[in-house]
């Protein structure tokens, strides 16, 4: 009987063989005949009749339907607390293909109490194709949102979760990576409870852990460098729990085999990866995803790492999800900031560099950049050349004439303000920045003279009181000893050393007080057109006046002269914006820029070419219509963006 189902389930691996067999019409017999063998207590009876149903199923997932009409499920049930682990294996591995193919029987397996409680006993287990074979169980009963949350209440406390994050960590890789597979299926489900339990017991630090280790063999291949040595293999390696436990006296042929293998097996394959950075990419849509991410000070180095290995088309998918999980860790300011001071958007724009122009991904790559810049106006209009009405200048805010875009070979970073204004005066670049502060008031009050010492108490006879001269003393050398000790505490502090700050744009504050009065108080400005109309006048005749066409074509705007004068002045490359009195197109929308954000009117910044610059405005009054604001030739003109006078503004230089 044995041997007859045994050539029968090698039978089952081919199609051919497959079709034959079922041909003659004798199905329901076979089955009949499985279900039979299945209920034996014979032990190699019930191992290869288990392997038929098992390879029955993979090759017609219809069989699944039929086999639940024969109440097959009942009978698993009771197998799956068989005494022998290898019958309980083959039992987990039919439950995973019945689930896998009908929800019939994936949700009947579920509703059973104690169903979980053995597949996480069996998760726990020592042998390693005891685990393989529950978790690959595992994850196909979690495909249903109801069996997602059966497993998370009937397991009680978190203890479900808690072995599927050790499941999660551990070394057998076939069942690390069904663990993950049924963390993402749980996931996907959006429940906040469920993903509460889950943070709660450390998966963000466990997908970390995941991909810091990184696919060291596809490293090695890109920096062209051997694996890693075998004292930085991860003990979790079964060739190194093996070596560890090799004799010293043992032969060097078998060391040094098991240390090749040990540092050739030393990394996550791209599967592992691509699964543990969609679950870190859901958990960070929770601000205590995020806020566990920061506990973890490698965390900008590890997904910057990654997303530095997924270039080409064989890493397709993994690109996409890292840059779904850098997108959504990026909405929290902290972690945007330490990504980008990791090299994060330096490899975001090689991503986009070396991407078609239509791929799926660069759309990705661009929303994940407006995330993290979206904190940091600086560093977008550096990168992007746009800011929108919702990104407002502040102080600090600061930009660079002569912009050269980053490129997928040079790594250019923008230099910081501090680095910019030191070093002395030079003619290669000049930076522009916005401190709007308000100038300090002399303080001229008198002084107030000191307080008279108090008078000493006298006692009845009307004497003065003497102090124990004891007591005295004892103040004396207390007081000492205080300073001593003050003043070797002192000494051990590390010198503080000044933080740097920009010079104060008093100008500056002086021009957003003033048309704070003049525009936005007016009662003669009712709209927001007429208040646009109006600080574009004003800012022209902060820098300047107008000019036509030919006076900028025949360099008749000295504005070089002026700012090589201001930073002679200086003696920094570093301006402040509200200090120019004569601008080009640049200098002028920047200011307009500065000026409108602090008088909440919505409006734009783009870069073109040289010094070309321009600011657009949703007038309310033409249909909601984005129009152009003029500040060169005629100040105050709102013009619509398609019509031939705008773009010749948009493409001067």
């Amino acid at each position: 009987h044995t041997l007859v189902l045994d050539t029968m389930a090698r039978m089952m691996r081919d199609r051919e063989s497959f079709e034959m067999m079922f041909d003659n019409g004798d199905t329901q017999k076979v089955l009949d005949v499985l279900k039979d063998a299945v209920t034996k207590s014979n032990k190699e009876v019930l191992e290869v009749a288990l392997t038929f149903l098992s390879a029955l199923i993979h090759q017609d997932p219809t069989f699944s339907s039929k086999l639940y009409d024969m109440n097959i499920v009942p009978i698993c049930q009771g197998l799956l607390i068989h005494e022998s682990e290898v019958v309980v294996a083959k039992t987990c591995s039919l439950v995973g293909a019945l689930a896998k193919h009908s929800l019939l029987c994936s949700e009947k397996f579920a509703s059973h109490d104690d169903f979980f409680q053995h597949i996480l006993s069996h998760m726990e287990c020592e042998t390693t194709v005891m685990r393989e074979a529950a978790t690959y169980a595992l994850v196909f009963i979690m495909k249903s949102k109801s069996n997602c949350k059966n497993f998370m209440s009937n397991t009680g406390n978190g203890i479900g979760a808690e072995v599927l994050r050790r499941s999660a960590q551990e070394s057998c890789l076939l069942a690390q990576k069904n663990a993950l597979n049924a963390v993402l299926q749980i996931l996907t489900h959006h429940e906040p409870d469920w993903d509460a339990v889950l943070l709660e017991k450390g998966y963000v630090e466990a997908m970390l852990t995941i991909l810091e280790s990184g696919d060291r063999l596809s490293m090695s291949r890109i920096s062209g460098k051997p694996p890693p040595a075998i004292e930085d293999v991860t003990p979790g390696n079964p060739y190194k729990q093996r070596l560890d436990v090799l004799p010293l006296d043992a032969d060097p042929v078998i060391r040094r085999m098991l240390e090749v293998r040990a540092r050739s097996m030393s990394f996550v394959p791209r599967e592992l990866m691509i699964v543990a950075a969609a679950c870190l990419g859901h958990f960070m849509t929770y601000a205590e995803g995020r806020q566990k991410l920061l506990e973890n000070a490698k965390f900008a180095e590890t997904l910057t790492k990654n997303l530095a290995q997924c270039h080409g088309e064989a890493r397709r998918q993994e690109r996409f999800v890292m840059c779904q999980a850098i997108r959504h860790a990026c909405q929290d300011w902290d972690v945007a900031r330490m990504f980008t001071e990791a090299g994060g958007l330096v490899e975001l724009h090689n991503v986009l560099a070396s991407l078609p122009e239509f791929a799926r991904e660069c759309s990705l790559a661009t929303s994940c950049i407006t995330a993290i810049l979206n904190h940091n106006p600086t560093m977008l209009y550096w990168l992007m050349g746009t800011l929108r009405c919702s990104h407002v200048t502040q102080n600090g805010f600061y930009t660079m004439a002569h912009y050269k875009p980053v490129s997928a070979s040079v790594k250019q970073v923008l230099p910081s303000l501090e680095e910019l204004s030191k070093g002395g005066v030079s003619n290669a670049f000049t930076a522009y920045y916005t401190n709007a502060v308000q100038s300090e008031p002399v303080n001229s009050a008198t002084p107030q003279p000191a307080e008279p010492a108090p008078e000493p108490v006298k006692d009845r006879t009307g004497s003065k009181m003497a102090k124990p001269i004891k007591k005295k003393k004892l103040e004396k050398e207390l007081t000492a000893k205080e300073d001593l000790i003050a003043a070797e505490a002192k000494s051990q502090e590390p010198a503080l050393v000044p933080v740097w700050t920009p010079a104060p744009d008093h100008d500056l504050w002086l021009m957003i007080d003033e048309v704070t009065e003049t525009i936005m108080r007016s009662s003669l400005l009712p709209s927001a057109n007429l208040k646009v109309r109006q600080l574009a006048v004003y800012v022209s005749a902060r820098m300047g006046g107008a000019f036509t066409e030919l006076d900028v074509r025949q360099g008749k705007i000295l504005h070089l002269e002026h700012i090589a004068e201001l930073k002679a002045t200086q003696k920094s490359n570093a301006i402040p914006l509200g200090m120019i009195r004569c601008g080009t197109f640049m200098h002028r929308a920047l200011l307009f820029k500065a000026l409108a954000d602090r008088l909440f009117l919505p409006c734009t910044l783009h870069r073109g070419a040289g010094y070309t610059a321009w600011n657009t405005f949703q007038c309310i009054d033409v249909q909601h219509r984005e129009q152009l604001v003029d500040l060169m030739y005629k100040p105050g003109a709102l013009l619509d963006l398609d019509t031939p006078v705008a773009q010749r503004y948009m493409r001067f230089h």
